[in-house]
């Protein structure tokens, strides 16, 4: 019993070592076969495919209109970013020609916030065109992470976004597509660049609209006309900018909705609600002109990007001059020690009403300071001012030192006849024939006065001096006799 069931477990290991190896053998090679059958059996074994110079090594996405890959240009050995059409739809004569024609209008932009396009190109009739390799994330991708942009930003990639829009206008071309997904942040210094330009309308207009990125772009960032008639315009494009700009503000898209009927619907009635009652730190500048740019009236919109680029950048401007170091961005100097103690407050352009009123006073000070000094220099010396009342009709007065011997002789004649006898007179006469003669000196007469200043107009009065009480007196002369006793 024991060798029967040695035998048999021999005969078990023996059967499960030929099936192990046959499972071996005929496991499937591990590289598989890729399923893009548009593409060129690749040269090296690291890469995808290959399409025309271009060596396809990985998928970057794909989209209802196609795919996305990353690409090494053999002849320019550069990394480019290749968008190749899918080939149910490259078979569409009218959505290949507009494919080809739209993304050669495309490479005819230049611009700093549109993706470069490098060449357009077709293969095996699919159609393809490379453009730069952009390092960074979509804003979809950053949507997820970030919440709350803050205002500056929100206006600052607008401007860019806008900026972009204008050069692809000016080629009378229409996006139809603006969205987050479609719009690339790049690093590092988060410049923004529109991507996907003809892809989103290159479709019929008759195919369905719940396929995302068929026809008229993603439903959420349509526009009005775009899903009633299909006309689109440059106010389009804005209208799908503005959804863009409130989704960054208030972190969700304007009409969003959890059905594409309901989203439809919204489209067609819904107001949003103002930014400004969902967040009070943005402008109301800004919040009015992403309520415009969500006006469902296409002449109720901005006539063109580039009149929102400068409404966008007015708003830029009033920002930046709220922020406490605005003033000192505008003008860098280099860096000073103690510069506190150097900057001085602003000086008031408004004197004050205190010294106002000092600098009069002073001013009046002075003035009566002046006229004072000026009317004691002009007025003599020797003049003094008196209380008596000046009689200024009188003659001058005749000088005291003018001496006639004859008015002197009979003044001598009458003091005698009146107080003497006659034999006083008589011996006086006598004394005086027997006395020697006692020579008279007279005082020269003074020169003549200059000319009066006035003329024939009498002085003023304050140039005359009265005489002294009693009159003027002259004085006693040599020789003179000495007036009779009583």
């Amino acid at each position: 019993m024991t060798s029967s069931h040695s035998k048999q477990d021999n005969a078990l290991d023996s059967s499960l070592e030929k099936t192990q190896a046959g499972y071996a053998f005929a496991q499937p090679d591990i590289k598989q076969s890729h399923p893009y059958t548009f593409l060129n059996t690749p040269k090296n074994k690291e890469d995808i495919g290959e399409i025309g110079h271009y060596q396809i090594s990985d998928t970057l996405g794909e989209g209802g209109m196609g795919f996305v890959f990353k690409a090494l240009d053999s002849q320019l050995n550069r990394i480019v970013a290749l968008k190749v059409m899918k080939p149910e739809l490259s078979s569409q004569a009218n959505a290949k020609s507009r494919f080809l024609h739209e993304a050669r209008a495309m490479a005819a932009i230049h611009s700093d916030n549109v993706a470069v396009i490098h060449q357009v190109g077709e293969q095996n009739d699919t159609p393809y065109l490379a453009m730069e390799f952009l390092k960074g994330q979509s804003m979809a991708q950053w949507l997820k992470t970030h919440k709350d942009t803050p205002a500056e930003t929100i206006v600052k990639w607008g401007m860019q976004i806008s900026k972009g829009l204008a050069a692809a206008h000016k080629k009378n071309l229409i996006h139809r597509d603006i969205k987050p997904a479609n719009l690339w942040i790049e690093e590092p210094d988060e410049r923004i660049k529109i991507l996907d330009f003809g892809l989103a309308f290159a479709s019929d207009s008759d195919d369905k609209l719940t396929q995302t990125g068929y026809i008229l772009g993603t439903l959420e960032y349509m526009s009005p006309e775009q899903i009633e008639s299909g006309k689109v315009s440059a106010q389009s494009d804005l209208f799908s900018l503005g959804c863009v700009l409130y989704q960054l503000a208030s972190n969700h898209s304007p009409f969003s909705a959890a059905s594409q009927l309901s989203i439809l619907n919204n489209l067609a009635s819904l107001t949003p609600l103002p930014l400004r009652q969902i967040r009070k730190d943005i402008p109301v500048s800004l919040s009015m002109l992403i309520a415009q740019l969500l006006n469902k009236a296409v002449d109720k919109r901005p006539a063109s990007a580039d009149e929102l680029y400068l409404r966008l950048k007015k708003i830029s401007n009033e920002l930046s001059s709220q922020q406490p170091g605005a003033s000192a961005k505008v003008q860098q100097s280099p860096p000073l020690k103690n510069l506190n103690n150097k900057i001085k407050a602003p000086t008031q352009s408004t004197m004050p009403v205190g010294k106002k009123l000092f600098l009069i006073i002073a001013a009046m000070l002075a003035l009566i300071f002046f006229f004072a000094q000026y009317n004691k220099k002009s007025q003599p010396d020797h003049l003094e001012q008196t209380n008596q009342t000046i009689n200024t009709d009188r003659p001058p007065l005749e000088d005291p030192w003018e001496v006639n011997d004859t008015q002197d002789d009979i003044i001598e004649e009458e003091f005698i006849l009146e107080d003497s006898t006659e034999e006083d007179a008589l011996s006086i006469e006598d004394s005086i024939d027997k006395a020697d003669p006692v020579p008279v000196q007279y005082t020269p007469m003074r020169p003549p006065p200059p000319p009066s200043p006035w003329g024939d107009e009498p002085p003023p009065p304050e140039i005359y001096q009265l005489p002294p009480p009693g009159g003027h007196k002259p004085p006693p002369r040599r020789g003179s006799r000495p007036p009779p006793r009583r």
